[in-house]
């Protein structure tokens, strides 16, 4: 029985499917399973996962209909024989000493899960499967380290990813059971990532460049806007929703603001790309009704907060600003 499950969950990747599996094929940590969950590819990809299957016994495919990456995902936690869950998307490609040095820290450092830095290009850089020394430190996750990753956008990438994501991780399967991910949404890791840090207490980072992140435009949160991108702000409702049961009462401020900040973003992305006025009309007041809910944790500054009220009640504050200008007079 594999120490750890890699699962891949794979639609229309053919493009870059061989590499994905070749890098994982080719770690020096050979005791794993890798399990390829075709969700209803329409290219080549079906065929690929099975003449990889051919060759090597570890490797395990299951074919389903077209279902989403979260759903592929859980089907293959159900599949998974390994304690260990590592999750790698499809045009993606891991170093070779990944699984071995990730394994090695949460044993180490007696952790469920380990992250370690990722590196986000078009191409894969010539050295990434260079050999590396390891580093790793035990992070005890409290609100203030949460906080800091959660607002850490412009840090180093294992700052800036190791609160959001899924993939280059390692975490012990019953976290990843006990928290599966919520099916037909995408931003799906984004709304559940936290509670795995969350429920383990802490994690051990390694301070080595080992996951190749493949910049698609044509991915599911990189590609063409449409009504999709939404589940963004419903990923940070999931994580307002939890830190108010668990009283983290700054990462709701920090949150909360965010909320406002992108959803005023996204209202405007819906005129400019979808020209839906029914949608723009719809969020606009989802916005003033999670404004009225939450107000008290929103800190923006009056100027920001004049702006927004601009752009939502533009009549009101045409004439709120005539009135002003009058009165100044």
């Amino acid at each position: 029985m594999a120490v750890i499950s890699v699962i891949v969950p794979v639609y229309n990747a053919e493009k870059y499917l061989n590499r994905c599996i070749d890098s994982i094929l080719d770690q020096t940590f050979k005791d794993f399973e890798l399990i390829l969950v075709d969700d209803g590819s329409k290219d080549r990809s079906g065929d690929i996962c099975e003449r990889y299957a051919e060759q090597d016994q570890r490797i395990k495919v299951i074919h389903q209909e077209n279902k989403g990456q979260a759903a592929a995902r859980n089907r293959g936690v159900i599949n998974a024989f390994g304690e260990w869950i590592a999750f790698v998307d499809a045009d993606d490609m891991i170093q070779q000493q990944m699984l071995e040095y990730l394994y090695r820290a949460v044993i180490s450092t007696n952790t469920k899960i380990a992250a370690c830095k990722l590196i986000e290009r078009n191409e894969c850089p010539a050295d990434f499967d260079q050999k590396q020394n390891c580093d790793c430190i035990s992070i005890r996750l409290d609100e203030k380290k949460m906080l800091q990753w959660c607002t850490a956008m412009n840090l180093d990438v294992v700052d800036k990813y190791a609160y959001w994501i899924a993939c280059a991780k390692l975490v012990h399967k019953s976290i990843v059971k006990a928290l599966p991910f919520k099916e037909g949404r995408i931003y799906e890791d984004n709304a559940l990532v936290f509670k795995w840090l969350f429920s383990a207490g802490s994690i051990a980072v390694c301070d080595n460049v080992m996951y190749f992140y493949r910049v698609n435009n044509n991915g599911t949160t990189k590609g063409n806007y449409s009504i999709c991108k939404l589940d963004w702000l419903w990923a940070l409702e999931e994580q307002i929703k939890f830190y108010k049961k668990v009283k983290f009462l700054k990462m709701v401020d920090a949150l909360v603001t965010r909320f406002i900040q992108d959803a005023m973003c996204e209202y405007e992305n819906i005129q400019k790309y979808l020209q839906d006025k029914k949608q723009a009309e719809k969020l606009r007041r989802r916005i003033i009704r999670f404004w009225i809910l939450e107000r008290k944790f929103v800190c923006i500054s009056r100027k920001e907060t004049l702006d927004i009220f601009t752009r939502l009640y533009p009549r009101q504050m045409h004439f709120l600003w005539s009135a002003k200008k009058k009165i100044v007079k």
